[in-house]
């Protein structure tokens, strides 16, 4: 944590340093973050290598690439990797779909909206990384009551947080969008309208979060991948191609909305086959 933060703090400190002081833009801001993530590396090395805090010592010898554990790296880390993947194609299409039926105001719409979310985002990332040495830990001492309530309780604080936001947004769409516009109306307009179509079933898209890594940290990777395939490629994509067509713009937005209450429902009836059977 410490180390996060101080790569954080030396990133806002640099930025405006690099892009104003040094004049170099949108440039400055990237050299910037280079600059951050080889400090925070810098600090994890020594960390792991010189200090006398950590338990764990990395030694040359240990780097040496072993199949059985890069398997199992793999087995756990293709679950986010494919979401990440499919997020970005996602994305792009979605975009392309934006610019079709609104113009590049739209599109600037879009990444307001989603950089709303990304705070959300952030905080299920917490939550869910929080769970994750729980879940774990537990399910390799085969305490499934224990795997059960981390459970429980990572999905009411994922779905509490998302209901708080979807309130807010819904009551100030205007407030949020604001925080990244330059008070352009178009944008405004299409935005406010947009964020309340978004964030309508949010509650939804928290649970589907939290129990999809639910499975990737019990070691049921393929199950998590399956759901992020499922909403990304196999319901994300058909519903940006056809909504749209009924419903110009408002079709965009209608898509993560849709693919949330069916992604939903399919990630539920996991879980509770999951449960049923430990």
């Amino acid at each position: 944590m410490n180390s996060m933060i101080i790569g954080a703090f030396i990133n806002i400190v640099f930025d405006p340093i690099l892009i104003f002081y040094f004049d170099m833009g949108i440039k400055g801001a990237a050299y910037a973050t280079i600059f951050s993530n080889i400090i925070v590396s810098l600090i994890n090395l020594h960390y792991f290598t010189l200090s006398k805090n950590s338990h764990i010592k990395l030694r040359v010898k240990d780097l040496i690439l072993d199949l059985e554990t890069v398997k199992k790296i793999l087995s756990i880390g293709i679950s986010p990797f494919s979401l990440q993947l499919t997020t970005s194609l996602t994305s792009v299409l979605c975009n392309k779909m934006l610019l079709s039926q609104g113009g590049d105001l739209a599109v600037g719409a879009m990444g307001i909206v989603n950089s709303i979310y990304l705070f959300l985002g952030m905080t299920m990332s917490g939550i869910s990384s929080g769970s994750q040495p729980i879940l774990g830990y537990n399910y390799g001492a085969k305490k499934h009551g224990r795997v059960l309530e981390t459970l429980k309780v990572s999905i009411i604080a994922a779905v509490g947080v998302g209901s708080i936001i979807t309130i807010t947004t819904l009551l100030f769409p205007n407030f949020f969008i604001n925080l990244f516009n330059d008070g352009n109306q178009e944008i405004l307009r299409i935005g406010s309208r947009g964020i309340r179509i978004y964030f309508l079933l949010i509650p939804l898209n928290c649970f589907y979060i939290i129990g999809t890594n639910f499975f990737q940290y019990i070691n049921n990777a393929m199950k998590s991948v399956v759901l992020n395939l499922l909403r990304q490629v196999l319901l994300f994509i058909p519903l940006l191609f056809i909504l749209p067509k009924y419903f110009g713009i408002d079709g965009v937005w209608m898509v993560f909305l849709t693919s949330d209450v069916i992604i939903f429902i399919i990630t539920r009836y996991f879980l509770k086959k999951h449960v049923k059977n430990v």
